[in-house]
C-alpha cells in the first residue's frame, strides 16, 4: 500500500496542476474578453459621440437654411413693397402732370 501511495499523490498532483493550468487558460480568455468587450463598448460610446455632433450639425445646419429662406423672403417682400411704392409714386406724378 506504501508503494502506490506516491503513486496517487502523484497523479493527484498532476491533476491539480492540469485543473490549476486549466482554470488560469480560462481565467485569461474571460480577461481577454473582457478587455474586447471593454474596447468594444469604447468604441461604441465615441462612435454615439460623434453621431450626436453630426446630429447637432444637420440641426444647426437645418436652422441656418430655414433662417436663410426667411431673410430671403424678408428681402422679397420688402423689394415688392418697394416695387409697389415706386408705381405708386409714378401714377402720383402721372396723374399731377395730367391734372396740370
Amino acid at each position: 500500500d506504501d508503494a502506490s501511495a506516491p503513486e496517487t499523490d502523484h497523479a493527484g498532483c498532476v491533476r491539480a496542476l492540469t485543473e490549476h493550468a486549466a482554470a488560469l487558460r480560462e481565467a485569461e480568455a474571460a480577461k481577454k474578453a473582457a478587455e474586447k468587450a471593454l474596447e468594444a463598448k469604447g468604441r461604441r460610446e465615441q462612435r454615439e459621440r460623434e453621431e450626436a455632433v453630426a446630429a447637432r450639425e444637420r440641426e444647426q445646419a437645418a436652422r441656418r437654411r430655414e433662417a436663410e429662406r426667411e431673410a430671403r423672403e424678408a428681402r422679397r417682400a420688402a423689394d415688392g413693397a418697394a416695387l409697389e411704392e415706386q408705381r405708386r409714386a409714378i401714377a402720383a406724378e402721372a396723374e399731377a402732370k395730367l391734372a396740370a
